[in-house]
């Protein structure tokens, strides 16, 4: 591993590993409700059904595993360990109750038990920011990578505290629309904190897997700045009652976007790995869904379509790529760490079943492309078959996943 990750830092695997498996479950159980329900992600309304399912991706899946890969990365890389175990495991109970509430609570109707659940699910939001919080302050060399978290974390807090706004402007008036703070929300969120902690995961670990050096890290910047006037410009616009061209703020984030793209080349192009492993396949084919996403929300096309594509198909296929690759690690480093020079160890790439890998893999595309296609076309049947294919996938990630568990029982 690189010699930038200080593992003596590392929290206990079960505060990481919980997190890991809670998200495997939240992912398979939106495809469930897909397959049950497919009409849900259809035609251009928004309806309560539609809002659980988009809450399924994003905070029971994308956030989940963010949360979870943060009390991992931050220790490792910024040198520091987490302010209080106790705390991050509480945590975990509250923010999975907060969770399935809000899910639960769109998904019936009941919009009085939301709003109970988005308070829940904020005082977890808080509680983790206050953790990694404390922690940052212990730490005595930054990196970019941990402004990068701050800022992803903030907006995080954003996202959570707009959203008790949100409900709130549906009963009061509060001087801020609806569909302003619906937008405020998805920006802090999907740019603010998806974004922001990506690109922070972007400049550690695909150098550390590809073994890149001698890249220029201006493009994640210069990114990250442009990102930024994305987010803030439309609030500042609001707050000072002038009005900023959507022309403007649709151009820093195409302008944002490639620079995002052009960072991953630059690293890809420095590497000193020249073949590329399953999971480092599916990181670099995660940009393809993403550049599919920005064209198509571009376009005009379906807005679920690049939300899934975003969601899912990017931060999905980033996920599970990365994830074959830092869990074993974990695991190895928690089981093995003390043994080597003293007995013969097993080889991270020995710890998974290659073959699974690969079903793996290429269901998960196929599951993507045809719920794609279901959205383009419009149709319940390709979206049901997607969703089944999709099930299978997460099902042989799983299995590679205990593979990888037994280790710890030996």
């Amino acid at each position: 591993m690189s010699g930038d990750l200080s593992t003596e830092f590392a929290p206990p695997l079960d505060i990481v590993e919980r997190y890991f498996i809670a998200a495997a479950l939240m992912l398979a159980l939106l495809f469930v409700l897909l397959i049950s329900e497919p009409s849900i992600i259809l035609g251009g309304s928004v309806s309560f059904r539609t809002a659980a399912a988009t809450h399924f991706a994003t905070l029971g899946f994308i956030s989940m595993v963010m949360i979870g890969a943060l009390y991992q990365m931050t220790p490792v890389i910024l040198e520091v360990r987490i302010y209080s175990y106790p705390l991050a495991r509480l945590q975990f109970w509250i923010y999975l109750i907060g969770t399935i509430g809000i899910i639960a609570s769109f998904f019936s109707g009941n919009f009085k038990m939301v709003t109970v659940f988005v308070e829940i699910l904020t005082l977890a939001v808080i509680l983790f920011a206050i953790n990694i919080g404390i922690s940052l302050f212990r730490i005595k060399r930054w990196k970019i990578n941990g402004v990068f978290i701050v800022l992803g974390i903030i907006h995080f807090v954003l996202a959570a505290i707009t959203a008790n706004f949100l409900i709130a402007s549906l009963n009061h008036n509060i001087g801020i629309s609806f569909r302003d703070l619906l937008f405020f929300h998805i920006n802090f969120a999907a740019v603010g904190w998806f974004l922001f902690i990506i690109i922070g995961a972007l400049l550690e670990l695909f150098p550390m897997f590809l073994l890149s050096r001698g890249y220029n890290t201006v493009p994640s910047k210069i990114a990250a700045a442009l990102l930024l006037a994305v987010i803030w410009l439309p609030v500042a616009g609001k707050l000072l009652k002038i009005n900023i061209p959507i022309f403007l703020e649709i151009s820093l984030f195409i302008v944002s976007s490639v620079l995002i793209i052009y960072q991953v080349l630059m690293i890809y192009q420095k590497r000193m790995r020249r073949k590329l492993d399953i999971p480092l396949s599916a990181s670099r084919a995660a940009f393809f869904f993403f550049a599919a996403a920005i064209i198509t929300k571009i376009a005009g096309l379906s807005w679920q379509l690049a939300g899934f594509l975003f969601f899912i198909g990017f931060c999905g296929t980033l996920i599970f790529g990365q994830l074959y690759k830092i869990f074993p690690f974990l695991v190895w480093f928690h089981r093995y760490g003390n043994l080597i020079g003293k007995e013969k160890v097993p080889m991270l790439a020995d710890m998974l079943d290659s073959k699974i890998m690969r079903y793996q893999e290429i269901s998960w595309y196929i599951a993507v492309a045809l719920v794609s296609i279901g959205l383009i076309m419009q149709a319940t049947a390709p979206i049901i078959i997607g969703s089944a294919i999709a099930i299978f996938s997460i099902g042989a990630f799983a299995v590679n996943f205990k593979k990888v568990h037994q280790h710890l029982k030996i």
